[in-house]
């Protein structure tokens, strides 16, 4: 059973964009977070992943990587809720 912190994918982003800018390498201003989305798992890992950026020579992917693993370990995303 997951003892992971079930959030919505906004307040996630807001969260993992806060980590990003503080240890984005300074030479990078281009590469940002994108907005964490729900996948289907049944292996115990986080129910959700990021698109990391390609092609950023300051290892911008890196630190997005590390984020998620970090970030991983203590949030799921919330089912979203649907209005009939």
């Amino acid at each position: 059973m997951s003892k992971r912190k079930s959030i919505t994918a906004g307040e996630l982003y807001v969260q993992l964009d806060r980590e990003f800018r503080q240890r984005r390498p300074r030479e990078c201003a281009s590469c940002y977070l994108m907005l964490p989305y729900r996948v289907d798992r049944v292996d115990g890992e986080a129910n959700w992943e990021v698109i990391i950026p390609a092609g950023c020579s300051h290892g911008c992917a890196n630190v997005i990587e590390e984020l998620v693993a970090e970030y991983g370990q203590e949030y799921d995303l919330a089912a979203e809720s649907r209005a009939s």
